[in-house]
């Protein structure tokens, strides 16, 4: 229904196999301009904050990542174990394998 509502009104539609719709204007003609909301039009500071929000905070997720299983390589003289802070298991690991726990919510 989106795709009819932001169409030109000269755009001509196929239904061929009965599951999905085609929509192309007829030849010659290009739209005069995007549909009202595929403009990309304000959202670009918001836009670049958010990316370099979730950048930043996959970034951050992986590099504690590391250290915590790094940790718990390291426990018991390098043969590894379970990297525990509160009583909350956070990593485990032995030479060869590791684990990295969720947190309980």
């Amino acid at each position: 229904m989106a795709l009819i509502l932001q169409s030109p009104a000269n755009t001509l539609y196929e239904d061929t196999d009965g599951l999905s719709l085609e929509a192309c204007l007829p030849h010659g003609e290009s739209p005069a301009r995007l549909p009202a909301r595929a403009r990309p039009e304000g959202l670009g500071e918001a836009a670049e904050l958010g990316m370099a929000w979730f950048g930043a905070a996959g970034l951050t997720y992986l590099v504690l990542t590391i250290v915590e299983v790094s940790l718990a390589l390291r426990l018991n003289g390098g043969s590894g174990g379970t990297l525990s802070i509160a009583g909350i298991a956070l990593a485990s690991a032995r030479p060869g394998h590791a684990r990295l726990f969720q947190p309980p919510c």
